[in-house]
């Protein structure tokens, strides 16, 4: 398997691990990102097959995705400890970066390939 299917495989299970966690929250008013994030995360299934994902190409984009999935879950923890507004604004702040970034992964997956001659 490729690096870009890989980090695609790690950026989904965090995307299920934010998502399973923004609904066990209480108090923290966060569906329109929890419905963004399984939006995104049915697009990015939709990546497996792009010939796009198994090319050197796709790893600096993947691995934007996936840092920033990385940073949302810290930030998850983070709210979960002390529930502040702090917290809960860094946690929105990072599931919003996280969506750009998906963003431009969708956009670069659907662009079309160069021929080399």
């Amino acid at each position: 398997m490729s690096q870009g299917l890989d980090n695609l495989d790690a950026i989904l299970e965090n995307s299920h691990r934010i998502a399973q966690a923004i609904e066990g929250l209480e108090g923290a008013s966060l569906s329109d990102e929890l419905q963004a994030l399984q939006e995104s995360a049915e697009q990015l299934e939709g990546l497996r097959d792009k010939f796009f994902m198994k090319t050197v190409a796709a790893v600096p984009a993947t691995k934007g995705c996936l840092t920033g999935s990385e940073k949302v879950l810290k930030a998850m923890e983070t709210f979960k400890d002390d529930q502040g507004e702090e917290s809960l604004m860094t946690l929105k702040r990072g599931l919003k970066d996280l969506s750009e970034n998906v963003g431009e992964l969708l956009e670069k997956a659907q662009m079309a390939g160069t021929t080399l001659t």
